[in-house]
């Protein structure tokens, strides 16, 4: 028997659950509290080293060898499971390409040999969670924000909305503003500014910032921010900021992450754009129709 078998055992009937996002993946077996792994969405070929991600493909043939790649992490170092006879069922966007679908269904059936696939829409299967059928789910995630109302189960394709505003917004806030005002405390007591050694950040260090760093603040205060982000309002109308922190860097450097940009960079999701457009008014647009 072999070891990843004898490790999952009493797991041979339990449904494999995935969930292939933009920026990370999801993935673990139907019955238990949570996902068993999340990794990120890409690939590194072992023999060059270049990552891929899996949603930069190019033709379905290169992405049916990073989805192959993909599923053998998954199947076989995460869940250590047998995937042959397997049921699967993946959680996808209502607006997932038909053929990033298709190339996923043939490489699960002709590479893997599940014995079948169930495509479920994550709106709808997100209020099976709470055992609901009717609400209004938003999904922000990393290159858009999501808006569906879900009414006896049954999506309403009429009421979705959706905005290019998510985390990746965020993070390219925090970038632009340690670009013009971060500055990094090397070892030797020195100050630099992050402009001149815009190397040091990276995509993985902007993420780290954003969960560990950022977050949303009051609403009261957040209204004072946007008088003076969107409408002009003096800057000596800010409120107070919240404390500095320091985040480490290799090498013993420390980047200077100010108060002010931890509580600013959120503002992003909900300052209206040229059309008027932010969360919020996902929300109320999504009602209204």
């Amino acid at each position: 028997m072999p070891l990843y078998e004898g490790i999952s055992i009493g797991d041979e009937l339990k449904v494999i659950v995935l969930d292939i996002g933009a920026a990370y993946t999801k993935c673990g077996l139907a019955g238990e509290t949570g996902p068993r792994c999340i990794i990120p969405s890409k690939v590194t070929n072992t023999r060059t080293g270049q990552v891929t991600k899996v949603w930069d493909y190019r033709s379905p043939s290169e992405l049916y060898e990073t989805l192959k790649e993909l599923l053998h992490v998954i199947i076989f170092r995460q869940l250590l499971v047998t995937p042959k006879d397997r049921r699967v069922v993946v959680v996808e966007s209502l607006l997932c390409p038909s053929d990033f679908r298709e190339t996923l269904a043939k490489v699960l059936f002709k590479h893997y040999e599940v014995g079948s696939v169930l495509f479920g829409p994550s709106h709808l299967l997100s209020m099976l969670t709470i055992g609901c059928n009717v609400g209004l789910v938003m999904d922000v995630g990393y290159q858009e924000t999501l808006v569906v109302p879900v009414f006896e189960g049954i999506p309403i394709m009429k009421g979705w909305q959706t905005i290019p505003f998510a985390g990746k917004a965020i993070e390219s806030r925090i970038k632009t503003q340690l670009m013009e005002h971060g500055t990094i405390s090397t070892p030797e007591q020195q100050h630099e500014a992050v402009s001149t050694i815009p190397d040091v950040i990276t995509e993985e260090i902007l993420e780290d910032i954003k969960v560990r760093c950022c977050f949303v603040t009051e609403y009261s205060r957040g209204q004072q921010i946007q008088d003076v982000t969107m409408r002009g309002a003096h800057a000596n109308t800010l409120p107070p900021p919240p404390p500095d922190t320091d985040y480490p860097l290799d090498g013993g450097s420390l980047l200077n992450v100010t108060g002010r940009l931890r509580e600013h960079t959120c503002e992003v999701l909900f300052e209206q754009d040229n059309d008027e457009t932010s969360i919020a008014t996902l929300v109320l647009e999504s009602l209204v129709k």
